[in-house]
């Protein structure tokens, strides 16, 4: 009788342990969660028809890109003490939905005026962003303009902050966030987006 009953409580422990997991080792089905509005990890709005969108980047996810960086020899310990004190987000800017534009070119009238533009978007985008939670606000370490060489209509921007710890995301589910756009470029004005602590909370751990 004790056996069975060891047995069952046996049972039970691995079923609820299993239940509390939250992992995730597929990277297509990581990604998806990401980017589902519903989970809370990103957000966006639509103003005079430029779509903004800020989605949280774990930390996680950050070092796997430098981990299976064929240029760098990965060491996962290191790389994640790396990130340590780093709050990352991407603000992506480009045309609704309904609209086709390029969106380095709204609003520019000649070859000046696009140089302008690239220079702030690749440069001078922090000065435009800031993180509000609780009573602090912080402005970016770092915003960098990806890439596209001119084959895509929006443009994603990085935007890291310093905080004091973010390892296992840990900033971000201990605080509720605003992330601020005060829009210098597009005539939308200020846009917040909030991130809930809870959301973050229930964000699955990648394995890699």
């Amino acid at each position: 009788m004790k056996i069975k009953i060891a047995c069952i409580l046996s049972f039970f422990v691995f079923i609820l342990g299993a239940a509390c997991t939250n992992q995730m080792d597929n990277l297509e089905e990581y990604l998806a969660y990401l980017a589902d509005e519903t989970n809370g990890i990103v957000h966006s709005k639509s103003v005079a028809g430029v779509q903004m969108k800020v989605k949280y980047m774990p930390i996680e996810y950050l070092v796997y890109k430098d981990f299976t960086n064929q240029d760098k020899k990965g060491d996962k310990k290191k790389l994640f003490k790396e990130y340590k004190n780093t709050l990352s987000f991407m603000l992506t800017l480009g045309p609704d939905k309904n609209e086709n534009f390029d969106i380095t070119r709204v609003g520019v009238s000649s070859y000046e005026e696009f140089t302008e533009r690239m220079e702030v978007m690749n440069f001078q985008m922090g000065g435009m962003i800031s993180l509000e939670y609780g009573d602090k606000t912080i402005h970016p370490k770092l915003s960098l303009m990806e890439n596209t060489y001119g084959l895509a209509q929006e443009r994603a921007i990085l935007v890291s902050f310093e905080v004091s710890d973010n390892l296992e995301n840990a900033f971000m589910k201990n605080n509720d966030c605003k992330f601020i756009y005060k829009d210098g470029l597009f005539n939308t004005g200020i846009s917040k987006f909030a991130f809930d602590k809870t959301s973050i909370r229930e964000l699955p751990e990648f394995q890699f």
